[in-house]
């Protein structure tokens, strides 16, 4: 008799999502040497040098965790962009999000373009207001702040304006060009299937144990078939992987034998 279980879909009729992670800051470089500092434990109480460090890279901190989200642009591998990572009852998936032109809903493009046209502008008129009416970096600037008279300071509003109001323009001739801003979630970009491992290592590299993150190593026969960088807390996801993998082989071994 055949008997159906609550929550659990055959691997052979569709293929269903068990567990999505994103990955930790940790599987980057430059976090990974942050961690090291942040683990600093000379100090007093909470004045640590560790602690110290820790809070003056926030700024540093935010714009890795925002960079991990950043979908990638199609047809242009160079740039770089963010991952994820899915377990299915079929396979261990990395995947990424990515914009691209197609046809399609031209809201999106529109909006995008118009905004970064007008945040261009915005910069543009505080430039203008700042520098005495020029619209060329340079000048004297209607201010007392050292800052605001640095010569860098002008290029920087300069240089933003100019990235923001072509990225505008740009994004509306495609609109025109009835061409439209897409977004797709999840493309694959590396596919791993159950039955292609039958041990999960964790490997942990200088600096990601203050983040309480590794990089999950899925083996065949003793040899590496797939990777997963940066996890957090990969204890768990390493449990759930072995238990689909089990589920998967086991129920491929019975339909082999019952054939």
């Amino acid at each position: 008799m055949k008997q159906a279980i609550a929550g659990v879909t055959p691997a052979e009729s569709e293929e269903t999502t068990i567990m999505e992670v994103w990955p930790s800051v940790a599987r980057y470089s430059v976090a990974r040497v942050l961690g090291r500092l942040f683990a600093i434990d000379a100090g007093i109480y909470v004045f640590k040098i560790g602690n110290l460090i820790a809070l003056a890279a926030i700024p540093v901190g935010l714009a890795l965790y925002f960079f991990r989200l950043l979908p990638k642009i199609r047809n242009l591998p160079a740039v770089p962009h963010g991952s994820f990572y899915k377990l299915t009852n079929r396979r261990v998936l990395e995947l990424h999000n990515e914009f691209h032109l197609g046809p399609g809903s031209q809201f999106l493009g529109t909006l995008a373009g118009c905004g970064g046209a007008a945040i261009g502008g915005v910069l543009l008129g505080i430039h203008y207001y700042l520098f005495d009416g020029r619209l060329i970096p340079g000048g004297d600037v209607n201010s007392s702040s050292p800052i605001l008279k640095s010569p860098i300071f002008s290029w920087m509003l300069i240089v933003l304006a100019v990235f923001h109001v072509t990225a505008g323009l740009a994004l509306l001739i495609t609109v025109l060009r009835n061409h439209s801003l897409q977004f797709s979630y999840g493309t694959v970009c590396k596919p791993l299937d159950l039955n292609r491992f039958d041990e999960i290592e964790i490997e942990q590299h200088g600096g990601q144990e203050w983040y309480d993150a590794g990089d999950l190593v899925f083996k065949e026969a003793g040899h590496e078939t797939f990777r997963l960088p940066g996890i957090a807390r990969p204890e768990a996801f390493k449990s759930t992987c072995m238990k689909a993998h089990m589920a998967y082989v086991g129920v491929q071994n019975a339909l082999q034998t019952s054939s």
